[in-house]
């Protein structure tokens, strides 16, 4: 009849006009991704996906390209997730007061070679319980943000599929890592690869440590090539001494001393951010699945090198 040609003729029209749009996602996707925007990304392909699935494209030959674009895309913005996480757990990206080694004994500088006694005195003074009170403080006042945030959730569970607001969706550039860490994960969830992105972090947990532990060393290095220098030649500390201007009564144990002092707080900032922000992920986790938590916190424990049961 002349009304079913015209549905029928009013449905190819939609679906062709479905493509056309389809089509110009890609440039709007690659944009998103470089500008680190990865929730308007991950929007974008779950709107691709949703489509697809209503209008049965993929069905059609002639868009077989673009289906395996759009998987290739949604993989490869998976990984960029994964690899940032990396980046901010093992302090790849540093923070102010979260896993910065400067933060700690800042009153006396690091490369002043005239101030090492002061520096010394430092190293006796700063408790470790002081210097990790900020960092304290940091997962205390996220937890209790992510705890309100859960309840409002629970009050209005609109708000968990809030993912359409294009307001929300900017770029990854929070100066709060914690922050940064359940941006990501909230994304990797959407994307439906939680389990995935958990068993990618056991995995590479024990190289990701061995290669943070090198990179503390040869920052440590860096940031005292006189000493350094000093401490694997022949030269005579008095020598050293006079050449940077200082007391020439320091010997060889007060130069070891300072770089043990600033190869210790270095190590005790990022591995202390490390343990915490295994915690964290632990939590936003509970907050994504709660039912289904259970399970996956097993298989976390393991982060830090403990057994589900020890």
């Amino acid at each position: 009849t002349l009304n079913e040609n015209l549905k029928t003729y009013n449905d190819m029209i939609e679906v062709l006009n479905v493509i056309e749009n389809l089509k110009k996602v890609p440039n709007e996707l690659e944009d998103a991704i470089s500008e680190k925007n990865y929730s308007k990304a991950q929007f974008l392909l779950q709107s691709v996906s949703s489509k697809s699935k209503t209008y049965s494209l993929w069905e059609l030959p002639a868009l077989s390209n673009l289906e395996s674009y759009f998987q290739l895309q949604t993989q490869q913005l998976f990984e960029i997730l994964i690899e940032e996480i990396h980046n901010i757990i093992y302090s790849k990206k540093l923070f102010n007061t979260f896993n910065s080694a400067n933060e700690v004994g800042k009153d006396s500088d690091i490369s002043d070679y005239s101030n090492i006694e002061k520096y010394l005195m430092n190293a006796i003074d700063v408790d470790i319980l002081e210097a990790a009170s900020v960092n304290h403080s940091n997962i205390e006042n996220f937890l209790s943000f992510l705890i309100n945030s859960s309840s409002k959730n629970k009050e209005d569970p609109s708000q968990l599929d809030n993912e359409n607001d294009m307001a929300n969706m900017v770029a990854l550039d929070d100066v709060n890592p914690f922050n940064q860490l359940l941006h990501l994960f909230t994304i990797i969830y959407r994307l439906d690869k939680l389990p995935t992105a958990i068993e990618i972090i056991i995995q590479r947990n024990a190289n990701e440590i061995n290669q943070l532990v090198n990179r503390i060393t040869e920052d440590t290095k860096l940031r005292h090539p006189k000493i350094i220098k000093y401490l694997n030649s022949n030269i005579k500390s008095k020598d050293l001494s006079r050449g940077l201007g200082i007391d020439d009564s320091l010997n060889d144990d007060n130069f070891k001393t300072m770089i043990v002092r600033d190869l210790f707080w270095n190590f005790f900032r990022k591995l202390l951010f490390l343990i915490q922000s295994v915690r964290v992920i632990l939590e936003i986790i509970k907050s994504l699945e709660n039912d289904s938590f259970e399970t996956v916190s097993v298989d976390v424990s393991n982060l830090n090198g403990t057994s589900p049961h020890g």
